[in-house]
């Protein structure tokens, strides 16, 4: 951003309110709750920046007219009191926002609505022999659905939404721009969910054939409420499946169905180990039961290599980097630190990590954070901590050696300067985004 800009933004502050309305994905009782945060702070961009979508350029709009047409009127009313409502817009501006955000809310649902039903449509009749395979879960789904993709396409005509699309938006967005083999056998699709209801939508716009609960965990729990939430949220691919629907979950996941009372006999229950080998028993347990030959199985296992920014081991200017940064749980993170030591260990070099620690815990956040900071002491030789508002927990029980690197988008090259990659293993951690860094 120019100084030009800044220096607009400080009396104006369209640019950071926006973006985080968009970083809370326009949750308005969230982003108040930013706004009290920071309403006296600027220039938010650090680690991403605001995307310029249709909805906020719409939002952009409706705020300007509204402060042009209140200020006309205010000036026409009273000059003094024009005076004031000036020198107030600085913090005026997030709540014309959050207003106008709130005044669209109702005409974006009925889009998304005519869209969903337009995508449906448009889906079946030209897919109307594809069956639907459907992930769910806390992590893991997006590996999954590769792996399965890789364990299917030599036997099946197989395609799946790639990346990370997994939102109902997302989901009816890509359907509609024609993205889809026309009628493969299986589409794989990984179905995501902050709050209750998402995954029902999901599973009525395309009704799975075979629905998947990978590993559940801690995750999200700001928006979920509570983990009991999230586990029935979850469940909705199941609940909301059809009858004949084949459903597979691991085994402690099916343990937390049961403990919530909403475990059923259809469900297939797979015996996992933990950490990257439970999302390979899912999808060779599913690939069998479909017919793939063992032969197969074993050929795509082989070849298989696991999707950007998950337990992904690269070189970077002659240092080993374990790239675990797309997300982080009380469960995955402990998972990740002893998979990433045995790798330090058995190449005889330390173990350095970079976190910003561990996020949407809700209530949790701190007692989450102090145990992460013992885990770092247990297994890592090094820390490399971001400044997030979750940083002082995980410090107040730290005992091994550690450093500060501020947040930035190329954080990474100063990182990889620091680091020997003659005795030293980088494990990379998910960075945030920038709503943590107060």
């Amino acid at each position: 951003m120019s100084k030009l800009s800044k220096i607009a933004n400080i009396i104006l502050p369209m640019r950071d309110f926006h973006y985080i309305l968009q970083l809370e994905e326009y949750e308005i009782d969230r982003y108040l709750k930013q706004v009290v945060l920071r309403i006296c702070k600027r220039n938010f961009e650090k680690m991403g920046k605001l995307q310029y979508t249709s909805r906020i350029k719409t939002t952009y709009f409706l705020v300007l007219v509204a402060l042009i047409l209140s200020g006309f009127v205010i000036f026409t009313l009273n000059v003094f009191v024009f005076i004031l409502y000036l020198i107030l817009l600085p913090f005026s501006t997030p709540i014309f926002i959050a207003v106008c955000s709130l005044c669209i809310e109702p005409f974006i649902q009925l889009l998304l609505i005519y869209k969903a039903r337009k995508a449906q449509l448009y889906f079946y009749k030209i897919n109307n022999k594809t069956k639907i395979i459907a992930i769910t879960g806390s992590y893991g789904k997006t590996t999954t659905k590769y792996l399965l993709h890789a364990l299917l396409e030599h036997t099946f005509t197989t395609t799946f939404i790639p990346g990370n699309i997994n939102t109902y938006a997302g989901i009816v967005n890509y359907i509609l721009a024609n993205n889809i083999t026309t009628n493969p056998q299986f589409l794989i699709v990984e179905m995501g969910a902050y709050m209750k209801g998402d995954i029902k939508k999901l599973t009525l716009l395309l009704p799975p054939d075979i629905a998947i609960i990978t590993t559940l965990g801690d995750q999200h729990l700001e928006r979920f409420g509570s983990f009991k939430q999230l586990v029935k949220t979850k469940n909705e691919i199941f609940k909301y499946s059809r009858t004949n629907t084949l459903k597979y979950a691991t085994e402690k996941t099916s343990m937390l169905l049961r403990e919530f009372n909403l475990f059923s006999k259809d469900i297939i229950a797979i015996e996992t180990e933990d950490g990257a080998q439970n999302n390979t028993q899912i999808a060779v347990k599913v690939a069998e039961d479909l017919g793939v030959s063992r032969a197969f199985i074993e050929d795509a296992l082989q070849n298989f290599k696991t999707p950007q920014r998950r337990n992904a081991i690269s070189m970077q200017n002659g240092i080993t980097v374990i790239d675990n940064s797309y997300n982080i749980s009380p469960q995955t993170a402990e998972q990740m630190l002893l998979e990433a030591n045995a790798f330090a260990t058995q190449t005889k070099k330390k173990l350095v990590v970079v976190t910003a620690g561990i996020s949407e815990q809700g209530t949790q956040n701190d007692a989450v954070n102090n145990n992460f900071g013992v885990q770092l002491n247990t297994h890592a030789d090094e820390v490399i901590l971001f400044p997030s508002v979750y940083m002082p927990a995980i410090i107040r029980r730290l005992s091994i050696p550690y450093k500060i690197q501020n947040p930035q988008t190329d954080f990474l090259d100063t990182i990889l300067a620091s680091v020997d990659g003659k005795s030293e293993v980088l494990l990379l951690f998910t960075t945030h985004t920038d709503l943590s860094y107060v």
